[in-house]
């Protein structure tokens, strides 16, 4: 009688390819992973957040539901600091009348001295009024305590010199350069005032 002995180290291909197959048994991808302490802790802090808002929300849909409500607040958190901080950044979305009045009046070229002295001799008020605002725009700029653009709403400067007189000014510019205000000489004074007072940098 002839024996043939099982060859146990017959390797079976379909086995080792099933194997190869199951993400589970993949060692060496497993093997070549780093595991830094930011994973870790980023595992830990998961893992503590997790447990937290299942004990809190049990319900997986809830849950999802004011996760992703904290990320869109969070997200325009965000959005509004910068916003505070950077105004210049959204200005080119802004296609209103106000970047068109700045525009006409090139404060970096404009001789107000004679300008102001002109409208005041034909008590143009609502010309000297826009004047006088624009002036003030002009030497805060100098000083580099405004970013002067000509893309700029008068807005967002507001912005920049939080301060009480210079949004009364900027209240007097828009309704006379766009509404049917017209100014007299007690606004004129008051904007020089309060001009005064801006340049000096302290509030009333």
């Amino acid at each position: 009688m002839n024996y043939n002995p099982i060859d146990t180290l017959r390797i079976d291909t379909a086995i080792i390819q099933q194997f190869n197959d199951d993400k589970n048994f993949h060692y060496t991808a497993e093997k070549a992973r780093e595991t830094t302490s930011f994973d870790i802790l980023f595992d830990n802090l998961g893992d503590i957040l997790g447990k937290f808002f299942d004990a809190l929300i049990p319900t997986a849909e809830i849950r999802d539901f004011v996760l992703y409500t904290f990320g869109i607040v969070f997200i325009v958190i965000v959005c509004f600091v910068i916003y505070r901080k950077f105004p210049h950044l959204f200005a080119f979305n802004k296609k209103v009348q106000i970047d068109d009045a700045l525009k006409e009046e090139n404060i970096q070229i404009t001789d107000f001295e004679k300008e102001i002295s002109l409208a005041r001799q034909n008590n143009d008020f609502n010309r000297l009024t826009l004047l006088i605002y624009l002036q003030t725009l002009y030497l805060l700029s100098k000083e580099e305590r405004i970013l002067w653009l000509p893309n700029k709403t008068v807005k967002q400067y507001t912005y920049e010199v939080k301060m009480s007189e210079f949004n009364y000014m900027t209240s007097q510019f828009m309704k006379i350069r766009y509404g049917k205000y017209n100014a007299d000489e007690s606004t004129c004074n008051e904007m020089e005032r309060y001009q005064s007072i801006i340049l000096k940098g302290k509030a009333k």
